[in-house]
């Protein structure tokens, strides 16, 4: 799920229907705390957890899927706060944290000049088409707009990319209420089965029991690591 978070994230930054000041600012969303649970089909079967509340994200993810001919199965828990984000591997009971880098990003883009963010702007918008044009014929525009649907008594407005369907909803763009494509030859679909407008219990929050968080020592200095990455893409 990571590579398809990856592909979604270019396309987006990518698209003028999502053009913003700096396209590492995560959407502002409307509802402060919210409780989502998803179920998957097709080649990946299972269920999800998503709960926010102001600025805390966590996500809990139980899945088996079939790529390739072998069945994997995944329970992954992460934890994103504005300094800090979490991933640990439940089934192998290891964890690894490291700075949220994406503070820093958005940072580094504001320091831009406005000649360096058109062409990291452009950069980003190459990178997307290649990435959609390695999906085969038959994929659909970059973030092309879709219907309002309703998922779980909410609605979302649908936007189409790369192979990819997405559902975000009304007022909290950066919550899916529905995700479907096709990833090289591997077909999912995550729908939001329950929406609750509620402050989710503050044990959502609390660390797996039994998990030693390591730090991520590749992201030692994220602000350095931030700035040249997007200068990278500024060039």
């Amino acid at each position: 799920m990571k590579s398809l978070v990856v592909v979604a994230a270019l396309v987006l930054a990518a698209s003028p229907l999502f053009a913003q000041d700096n396209p590492f600012k995560l959407p502002k969303n409307k509802v402060s705390a919210i409780q989502v649970s998803y179920s998957y089909s097709g080649d990946m079967q299972g269920t999800a957890e998503r709960a926010i509340s102001q600025d805390k994200v966590m996500s809990h993810e139980t899945t088996t899927a079939k790529m390739f001919g072998k069945t994997s199965t995944t329970d992954r828990w992460t934890l994103t706060t504005p300094e800090w984000s979490y991933s640990a591997d439940l089934t192998n009971k290891t964890g690894v944290k490291h700075p949220n880098v994406l503070p820093f990003m958005e940072k580094a883009y504001d320091g831009l000049d406005g000649t360096s963010k058109q062409r990291l702007n452009q950069n980003l918008h190459d990178m997307a088409q290649i990435l959609a044009r390695a999906f085969g014929p038959g994929v659909l525009s970059a973030a092309a707009k879709g219907d309002t649907e309703t998922y779980a008594g909410e609605k979302c407005d649908e936007h189409s990319f790369a192979g990819f369907t997405v559902c975000s909803m009304h007022d909290a763009p950066s919550i899916p209420l529905h995700l479907q494509g096709d990833l090289f030859c591997v077909s999912f679909e995550e729908t939001a089965t329950s929406v609750k407008r509620a402050d989710p219990p503050a044990s959502e929050f609390n660390p797996p029991a039994g998990i030693n968080f390591q730090n991520d020592t590749n992201l030692a200095n994220p602000d350095s690591m931030a700035k040249g990455f997007v200068t990278y893409l500024a060039s």
